[in-house]
């Protein structure tokens, strides 16, 4: 019965119907590999978005609206300058930020282009900056899920990739041995 199977598996290994050698079995671990570092790195990438990362750091803050008008606007004329905004987003999030990113979040911000973000922009603009945070946190657990899950397809194809070429190496050696006799 083992040499029939052996035979059975031999021809089907050199028919290639419904065989995966070790060989692909290897190729496709690696390939879900490859995937889960790619999650990865644009998760990482996702979350190190200015818009998330300043909401995320208002929303720890826990500062409301009039708390930071008062704070990023040194002059007290009610409105925030690009200017006091680089400022003061460098003070919330360090000085490796990009002043050219802080600038397009501004202009974002500024929804009326009048060059400042007023009490009724800063409203909408804390909205929309902890909604960002929001999202690039459950975007971040999510491709982590998925890095996750395909770290474990990795994992069984690779053990099976391992099963597959004892397999071949017995059927391999069960056949030089039928054809010696």
């Amino acid at each position: 019965a083992a040499e029939l199977a052996a035979d059975e598996f031999l021809a089907a290994r050199e028919a290639g119907l419904n065989y995966v050698s070790a060989k692909e079995l290897k190729e496709i671990a690696a390939s879900f590999l490859e995937r889960a570092e790619k999650e990865e790195l644009t998760s990482t990438h996702e979350g190190k978005k200015i818009a998330a990362r300043l909401g995320q750091a208002l929303a720890e803050k826990s500062v409301n609206v009039r708390d930071i008008l008062r704070e990023w606007d040194p002059n007290g004329d009610g409105s925030i300058s690009r200017m006091e905004f680089r400022v003061d987003v460098r003070k919330m999030l360090g000085n490796n930020v990009d002043a050219q990113e802080t600038d397009a979040l501004f202009r974002e911000l500024d929804s009326d282009n009048s060059g400042a973000i007023d009490l009724e922009e800063l409203k909408v603009a804390l909205t929309q900056l902890k909604e960002a945070a929001v999202e690039a946190s459950k975007s971040h657990a999510a491709k982590i899920s998925a890095a996750n899950d395909h770290r474990q397809r990795a994992h069984h194809a690779q053990e099976v990739a391992e099963a597959t070429e004892t397999v071949e190496q017995l059927a391999d050696e069960l056949h030089m041995l039928k054809n010696n006799n």
